[in-house]
C-alpha cells in the first residue's frame, strides 16, 4: 500500500513540475553560462584561476579605493546606516528541559533581540578604539615589520579570548580603526594558550567573558605585559552582572566602560581614527599545529580584504545588498567565521549572534536562534548540517510509518530529480516547507566549510532545506579559497578558485621528499595525470598549492615552520596545503587525500594525530615493539579514536592483580581491561599536555605480542616504514582484513559509555 502511495505521489509531483513551467526553468539553467577556469600557462602544473578575473582581485568595490577592512566597514556604515547590523538575544538564564521538545539538557532562555544599526556600530567601534588608545594601546608603528614591532614590546595587540558575539566583532573593528592588531585565541585551546599569546605579542590588554576573569587572573604572574582586562557580559544572567569582577595587579573594565572612556576623548575630527594600510597587520590567529603548539597565523588587511572580495564576487548572483540576514554562531577565532562575517558586513547584512547549542528549540526557549533570526545566508561546519539532518529524520520517524515513508520518498525523489535539473513542487509543499522551518524558512544559500561534508548529508540538506555548497581553504590562506558554484549539485567537489585566488597542483612528494604519495592503487599523484583512481577523466592530480592575494604572512616567530609551508615557485609565493587534490574536467577542485597528519574533525577543529600518538605512546600499556598505537580521525568524526598494540606483559600483570581473567585473547576484549588502558591513555595524554580536542572517544586493543602477534605492525607487512613510522593506509587495511568491517565501524564510534561501564 505504501509503495503504491509513493508511486502516485511521484506521478502527481512530475505532473505539477510540467504545469508549473518546470521544463522552461530547467532549460534556462542549462543555458546559463558556467564559471570558467583557465590555466595560466601550458605546463602540467600550471596555476589556474577564474577566466572572468585574469587579474586577481583585491577589493569587492574597486571604484571606492578601499585598501583595508577598516575602509570596507566605514563604507558599509555610510551605505547602510539605518539597516540593522549586529543582533543579540537578551540572555535570561536557563530553565528545566522538556523531553517532549527533544531537549536533553536545560535550554537557555532568551528575551527580545537587541539590534545595533550600522550607524550605531560605526560609533561603537570608533569609541572602543579610542578607549583602547586611552588605556595605553598604540597603533602599530611599522606595518611591514610586525615581528620587529612585537620584539620591541610595542603594546599594539588586543588578545581576544571570547566566544562569538557582537562585542567580539565591535572590539576587532575598534582595533582596526586605530591600526591595532587583534590576537585571537580559540576557546578550546585553554588558558595556557592565552598566556602564550599575551606573552608572544606582549599584549597589554585582554578581552574575555566576565566568567573568565577570575580564572585568567590566576595566571597574571605569568603575563607581565598585561595591564588591562576588558570583560563582556555575553551569556551572563542579569543578576550575575551586578558585581564587577576584580583581578589584582591589572585594571578591569566592562566593555561599556571602554566605550564610554573612548567617547570622552572623541573630537569628531579625522584624527579620531588611525587608519591602517593594506600592509598593516590585522589579525594574528592562533590555530592548532602539527607539533601540538598553537601557531599564530599573521593576516594583513590587504589579504583579508582580497578574501572578502572573492566571497562577494562569488555570491553576488544570489545576494541582495542590504537585505540579507546571517546567523553567526561559529567561533570568530576560526577563519571561516571571521571572513564570512566580514563579507556579510561588506554587503550590509544583518548579523544575528547565537551559538550551536541554541540554534533550535532543543537548546533554546521560547524559540531557537534560527527561528528568531530567520537567516537567508548561513555558513556552518559539517557537524551542524549532520545535526540538522539527524534531527529532521528523527522527527519524521516519530510521526508514524506513513509520514516516515512519505518523508523518505520525498527525499529520495528530490535528490534524483535535482540531479536532472528538475524540482518537486508537491513534495516541496507537503514535506520540505516544514523541514525548512528548522532554519527559519528563509534560507536560500548555505556554505559548508572547515572539513569534508558527507555526501548523504549534503544531498539531504540541499533538497530538504536549501542548496548546500562546499568550500575549501585554510587559515593560512584566509579560509574559503575554492567554493562550489551556486547551482552545482555534485558532492565531493569544493569548487572553483575565488576571484582573488589561484590554485595549482604539483606532483605530490612525501614529507621527506624521498618519494611520491600514492593513491589506493599505489599510483603516484602527478600533475600530468589525466585519469583518476577510478579511471575517470581529470586535468591533473597532486598536492594543492594556494596562491594569490589572500596569502597570510606566515607563522608568528616560527621561521622554520613558515619556510616549510610557504614556498616560492616560479617567482611566486604559495602555501603548500599538504592536501591532495584533483582537477575535474570543468576546472573544479576535489580533495581526495591528505599528505600531512593534521586532521580536521567534524566540527572543523584540527587534531595533530602524530603528536597525539607520541604522547599517548608513553603509556606503560602500549607495546612499541608491535608498532605502538595509531590515532585515527576523519571529517565525519567528533573526536579521535585509537588502535592500541597492548603491552601483553603489563596488561596480564594488571589483570592478575585485579581479579580479571588473564587469558590474553579474551583479556583484549574484556570491558574492564579496555577501560583501564583507555583511562591510562587519557591520563598519560593529559600529563603530556594534550588538550580537550585531543582526547580519545574510543580505543581498540590489538594483539601485537612484541612484534610476533597476529596484529603486529611491522615493515615486513607494510604497516611500518623502514624507519618504523606508521603507514596509515596499510594499517587500516590490515585491521579491516583481520577483523572485518563490523569491528572497524564499531571502533570508530563514540564508546564513552563502555569506558564508564568498564571502570565500575
Amino acid at each position: 500500500m505504501l509503495i503504491v502511495l509513493g508511486v502516485v505521489l511521484r506521478l502527481i509531483d512530475v505532473s505539477l513540475w510540467f504545469v508549473t513551467f518546470g521544463p522552461i526553468k530547467t532549460l534556462m539553467l542549462m543555458l546559463k553560462s558556467s564559471t570558467e577556469v583557465k590555466a595560466v600557462t601550458d605546463a602540467a602544473d600550471a596555476p589556474r584561476r577564474l577566466a572572468e578575473y585574469p587579474a586577481l582581485t583585491t577589493t569587492p568595490y574597486p571604484k571606492d579605493n578601499l585598501i583595508s577592512i577598516f575602509d570596507l566597514v566605514q563604507r558599509s556604515v555610510k551605505e547602510y546606516s539605518d539597516r540593522p547590523c549586529l543582533g543579540t538575544r537578551s540572555f535570561l538564564g536557563t530553565q528545566k528541559f522538556d523531553p517532549k521538545k527533544g531537549q536533553r539538557f536545560d535550554p537557555e532562555l532568551f528575551g527580545d533581540t537587541q539590534w545595533v544599526t550600522y550607524a550605531q556600530f560605526g560609533h561603537r567601534l570608533k569609541a572602543f578604539g579610542a578607549g583602547l588608545k586611552a588605556m595605553g594601546m598604540v597603533a602599530q608603528p611599522d606595518a611591514e615589520n610586525f615581528e620587529t614591532v612585537a620584539d620591541n614590546k610595542v603594546p599594539c595587540s588586543l588578545t581576544i579570548y571570547e566566544n562569538t558575539c557582537a562585542d567580539w566583532q565591535t572590539a576587532a573593528h575598534g582595533c582596526f580603526s586605530q591600526s591595532m592588531v587583534v590576537t585571537t585565541v580559540y576557546a578550546t585551546l585553554g588558558e595556557q594558550a592565552v598566556v602564550d599569546a599575551v606573552n608572544e605579542l606582549h599584549s597589554n590588554t585582554l578581552l574575555c567573558n566576565r566568567k573568565a576573569v577570575e580564572k585568567l587572573a590566576k595566571h597574571l604572574s605569568k603575563m607581565p605585559s598585561l595591564k588591562n582586562i576588558i570583560y563582556t557580559d555575553d551569556k551572563v544572567k542579569p543578576e550575575d552582572r551586578l558585581k564587577k569582577p576584580v583581578a589584582a595587579g591589572v585594571d578591569v573594565y566592562s566593555f561599556q566602560e571602554v566605550i564610554e572612556l573612548g567617547e570622552r576623548t572623541l573630537t569628531g575630527a579625522a584624527t579620531d581614527f588611525t587608519p591602517p594600510t593594506a600592509k598593516s597587520m590585522a589579525v594574528v590567529m592562533y590555530t592548532s599545529g602539527s607539533t601540538g603548539k598553537p601557531k599564530g597565523v599573521m593576516i594583513r588587511h590587504g589579504a583579508m580584504l582580497a578574501e572578502v572580495a572573492g566571497l562577494v564576487h562569488h555570491f553576488k548572483p544570489v545576494i541582495v545588498l542590504g537585505q540579507e540576514v546571517f546567523a553567526a554562531f561559529l567561533p570568530l577565532a576560526h577563519i571561516l567565521a571571521l571572513v564570512a562575517e566580514q563579507s556579510q558586513l561588506a554587503v550590509g547584512a544583518a548579523i544575528g549572534y547565537c551559538d550551536p547549542r541554541t540554534l533550535t528549540t532543543s537548546g533554546a526557549e521560547p524559540r531557537g536562534a534560527l527561528a528568531e533570526f530567520k537567516p537567508t545566508v548561513m555558513a556552518a561546519v559539517p557537524k551542524i548540517w549532520d545535526v540538522i539532518k539527524k534531527g529532521a529524520e528523527a522527527k519524521a520517524k516519530a510521526g508514524g510509518a506513513v509520514k516516515h515513508y512519505i518523508f523518505q520518498t520525498a527525499v529520495s525523489t528530490k535528490i534524483s530529480m535535482r540531479k536532472m535539473g528538475m524540482d518537486t513542487p508537491l513534495f516541496n509543499a507537503l514535506v520540505f516547507k516544514k523541514i525548512g522551518e528548522i532554519t527559519g524558512g528563509r534560507l536560500k544559500i548555505a556554505i559548508s566549510g572547515g572539513g569534508p561534508l558527507d555526501k548523504q548529508v549534503q544531498e539531504f540538506c540541499s533538497v530538504a532545506i536549501c542548496p548546500i555548497i562546499q568550500g575549501y581553504g585554510l587559515t593560512e590562506t584566509l579560509g574559503g579559497n575554492c567554493i562550489q558554484a551556486v547551482g552545482d549539485t555534485r558532492t565531493g567537489v569544493v569548487g572553483v578558485p575565488l576571484s582573488s585566488v589561484e590554485v595549482r597542483l604539483i606532483d605530490a612528494r612525501t614529507e621527506d621528499n624521498t618519494g611520491f604519495v600514492t593513491d589506493t592503487h599505489g599510483v603516484p599523484y602527478m600533475a600530468a595525470d589525466r585519469t583518476n583512481v577510478s579511471g575517470q577523466p581529470c586535468l591533473g592530480r597532486g598536492e594543492v598549492l594556494i596562491g594569490g592575494n589572500t596569502m597570510s604572512e606566515g607563522y608568528f616567530k616560527m621561521d622554520k615552520e613558515t619556510k616549510e609551508a610557504y614556498i616560492t615557485k616560479d617567482g611566486a609565493k604559495w602555501f603548500a596545503t599538504g592536501d591532495i587534490g584533483e582537477w575535474t574536467p570543468d576546472g573544479c577542485i576535489k580533495i581526495v587525500d591528505r599528505k600531512k597528519n593534521l586532521v580536521k574533525l567534524l566540527g572543523g577543529e584540527y587534531v595533530p594525530i602524530e603528536h597525539m600518538e607520541c604522547k599517548f605512546g608513553n603509556s606503560l600499556y602500549v607495546d612499541a615493539l608491535a608498532g605502538g598505537m595509531m590515532v585515527y580521525a576523519d571529517g565525519s568524526m567528533d573526536r579521535s579514536v585509537a588502535f592500541v598494540q597492548a603491552n601483553k606483559k603489563e596488561l596480564v600483570a594488571w589483570a592478575e592483580a585485579n581479579g580479571v581473567p588473564s587469558d590474553y585473547p579474551a583479556l583484549l576484549k574484556n570491558d574492564k581491561a579496555r577501560a583501564f588502558v583507555w583511562n591510562d591513555l587519557i591520563t598519560t595524554g593529559k600529563a603530556g599536555g594534550l588538550g580537550e580536542l585531543e582526547t580519545l572517544f574510543n580505543i581498540t586493543l590489538l594483539d601485537g605480542s612484541m612484534g610476533d602477534g597476529p596484529d603486529a605492525w611491522t615493515p615486513a607487512n607494510g604497516a611500518l616504514t623502514a624507519t618504523n613510522k606508521i603507514q596509515r593506509k596499510a594499517v587500516v587495511k590490515l585491521i579491516q582484513a583481520n577483523y572485518g568491517d563490523a569491528v572497524w565501524t564499531a571502533a570508530l564510534k563514540d564508546g564513552r559509555a563502555a569506558l564508564k561501564a568498564g571502570l565500575k
